[in-house]
């Protein structure tokens, strides 16, 4: 549950530190599509160092992605931020079938 929880209060925090309604509203669409990347990375990753390595690796970025996207006032950083867990932050979840 806790891999969702940037996702539903993007929008929300994303007003609060001065992002336009326009683009926090693009701002999920835009971590959705940083997982393509994310997605192909995961099968390579996972064919090197193992699914199990690489779940307990990514689970572990996934917490500093969201301590860093949680402490995040600027505005260009947290759009970094956010695309940075696009990327890396859904990782863990795509090894978990292979376990």
């Amino acid at each position: 549950m806790a891999l969702f929880m940037p996702l539903t209060f993007m929008g929300i925090k994303a007003k609060n530190i001065g992002i336009s309604s326009l683009l926090s509203a693009y701002l999920i669409p835009i971590v959705d599509a940083a997982t393509i990347p994310g997605r192909i990375l995961c099968g390579m990753a996972a064919n090197r160092l193992g699914a199990l390595n690489l779940t307990i690796l990514t689970t572990m970025l996934s917490v500093g992605f969201i301590l860093g996207w949680a402490i995040t006032d600027s505005q260009n950083l947290y759009i970094v931020m956010s695309v940075c867990y696009g990327i890396g932050g859904f990782l863990g979840l795509y090894a978990v079938p292979v376990i």
